[in-house]
């Protein structure tokens, strides 16, 4: 009985992660196809940063790739590219 539980459990964390994965595939192709990417919690800055975000898109501070998810994690690569 506890090995098949945790069968489960195993096979239902394996569909999530590929759910996340498929979903950020997507997101990833609709960005590279021009299409608008769907508006979630992280596509706008937090209320505390909204003034300094917008004044550094004016400033061209912020490459477009970068404008899209605001509070997910970026490479060193993409910091790079801001400064």
């Amino acid at each position: 009985m506890k090995k098949r539980v945790i069968g489960v459990i195993v096979i239902l964390a394996l569909l999530t992660s590929l759910m996340v994965t498929a979903t950020a595939v997507d997101g990833a192709a609709r960005q590279r196809a021009g299409a608008p990417l769907r508006q979630s919690a992280g596509s706008v800055p937090s209320s505390w940063a909204a003034a300094e975000v917008e004044r550094a898109k004016e400033l061209n501070l912020v490459p477009a790739s970068l404008q899209s998810n605001y509070r997910a994690a970026i490479t060193r690569a993409e910091f790079c590219l801001m400064i």
